[in-house]
């Protein structure tokens, strides 16, 4: 079987399953959900050179990972996200029960703790410029076309809409500044589903899974929206909202809608596109 592929190591045990559930929890995210597009639904498993890598995508995104192998098998297969989960699911309890490296804390490498410094202190520029973007004379156009795009808003930019927006803004920044950064592990139920990042149930800290550091996973030029988006949970901006559920806004985005969700601006995601968009205008 091809989920068969052991990892490359001198000794198997629950590790090699450690690897195999994060390649396939990270490839299963981008995965479609219309059944009518077989290939769009499903994670392509393709074995050679002693390596495995998982690719899905769903129009809008793409993911790709790579695991070495022992096995000399080389093979293409479609593994339907439905028949993944069911691996997923398997997997879990063997991680959680065997693997070693499966501990309730973590503590960040030299390496991981420069790359979130660096990142949080462009995330928190961002959040600056926005600020400047929106009380910058003559950038109002601007201001009002965003705020059209990702709240699908047609606001008038009055002293009180600025101050709307930049008080939202500056919540984000504040937290992004002082809250904790947490390292996050496979045990972590939460990046376990296969988050690259979250915030506790009390909305006090932030938490960083593995995925995060996983360039091939996760693009490093969109860590610090990551981080915004994050922020923007602690920030409490989506407190008011009138959903139960969690959109965002690639879900359906096209060129007209860039963000195409209901109660957009009580929506993090929207705000992370909003902050990082208008950082871009001056």
């Amino acid at each position: 079987h091809p989920l068969d592929a052991r990892p490359a190591s001198d000794k198997p045990g629950a590790g090699h399953h450690a690897d195999l559930l994060d390649l396939l929890t990270g490839a299963i995210i981008a995965t479609g959900k219309d059944d009518t597009l077989p290939t769009l639904t499903g994670i392509s498993l393709v074995a050679g050179d002693k390596t495995l890598t998982a690719t899905s995508t769903d129009r809008y995104r793409m993911i790709t990972g790579a695991l070495k192998v022992e096995s000399e098998s080389v093979f293409t297969v479609l593994l339907q996200n439905k028949d993944a989960a069911k691996v997923i699911t398997a997997l879990k309890p063997i991680v959680k029960r065997k693997d070693p490296r499966t501990k309730a804390q973590c503590q960040f490498s030299s390496q991981q703790l420069n790359m979130v410094r660096i990142i949080k202190e462009y995330a928190v520029r961002s959040c600056t410029r926005s600020i400047a973007a929106i009380n910058m004379p003559g950038n109002e156009r601007e201001v009002v076309r965003i705020a059209r795009d990702y709240f699908s808003l047609n606001i008038k930019l009055t002293e009180k809409t600025k101050r709307v927006f930049i008080n939202a803004i500056k919540a984000v920044s504040d937290k992004l500044e002082h809250s904790a950064i947490e390292c996050g592990t496979c045990q972590d139920k939460r990046c376990n589903d296969g988050a690259i990042a979250h915030v506790d149930d009390g909305r006090t800290f932030l938490v960083l899974c593995p995925q995060f550091f996983n360039s091939e996973l996760n693009k490093v030029n969109l860590t610090p929206r990551i981080l915004i988006y994050e922020a923007g949970h602690l920030a409490k901006l989506d407190e008011n909202t009138s959903l139960n559920e969690e959109f965002y806004c690639f879900q359906g985005a096209t060129k007209e809608e860039k963000c195409p969700v209901v109660d957009a601006f009580h929506n993090v995601d929207a705000w992370s596109h909003f902050i990082e968009e208008l950082a871009y205008t001056i």
